[in-house]
């Protein structure tokens, strides 16, 4: 993190939601996260902070930035990557080194999406939209930031106890039918789509609405 100074005069505002990840699509619930970045700031500073954001453990797994994707794993994006353990590159070398490259040089504009892929195993897939690209900067406060937070984070490991719930803080409740409903997806699924189809909440509706 990255203390915020007089010559940054502004910040990037990206809204984060989580698509899918573990086999489950979590689109329907809206679970979003709203990040300040400053423009110099890396890619690598932004993917820790997404992972801190929705209650991850920093497990040395790989990540990738996609723009321009028409669906999962789409090698026509532009696409750069990097890991928890301090790689730059996708194991076959097709992806360019995404710690060094910082928010500016993307070229990011208003209302642009792009997506994050965490974890090449669980695929923790994130759609990521510009809210603004100008947003007021703190001097002296830490970036990146979390300014607001919808929903309930997922579980970045989940077991299937009996009794055991899909999000972060719900251990104590009774959430046997919480995913009763839902739908998990096959890998073929989530190949074809370019965002993985809603899962059905046993938690009466969204877990959080956006303001």
């Amino acid at each position: 993190m990255d203390l915020a100074t007089h010559a940054d005069t502004s910040c990037i505002r990206l809204k984060v939601q989580v698509l899918s990840g573990r086999g489950y699509s979590f689109k329907s619930l809206d679970i979003v996260r709203v990040i300040d970045v400053l423009p110099r700031q890396t890619l690598a500073d932004l993917s820790r902070c997404i992972e801190r954001a929705f209650d991850r453990e920093m497990d040395f797994h790989r990540w990738e930035f996609l723009f321009g994707a028409k669906r999962p794993y789409d090698r026509n994006a532009l696409c750069f990557g990097g890991s928890d353990f301090g790689g730059s590159d996708d194991d076959d070398g097709d992806t360019p080194a995404g710690a060094g490259v910082s928010l500016e040089q993307i070229g990011l504009r208003p209302r642009m999406v792009f997506h994050y892929l965490y974890d090449f195993g669980d695929d923790w897939w994130h759609k990521i939209s510009v809210a603004k690209l100008k947003a007021p900067v703190v001097e002296g406060g830490s970036y990146p930031r979390i300014v607001e937070s919808f929903g309930q984070s997922p579980k970045q490991y989940y077991y299937g106890e009996e009794g055991e719930s899909q999000f972060v803080g719900d251990d104590d409740e009774d959430d046997d039918d919480i995913w009763e409903d839902g739908e998990s997806l096959d890998s073929q699924d989530a190949q074809d789509a370019q965002e993985p189809q809603d899962a059905q909440s046993g938690k009466d509706g969204k877990a959080g609405q956006k303001s």
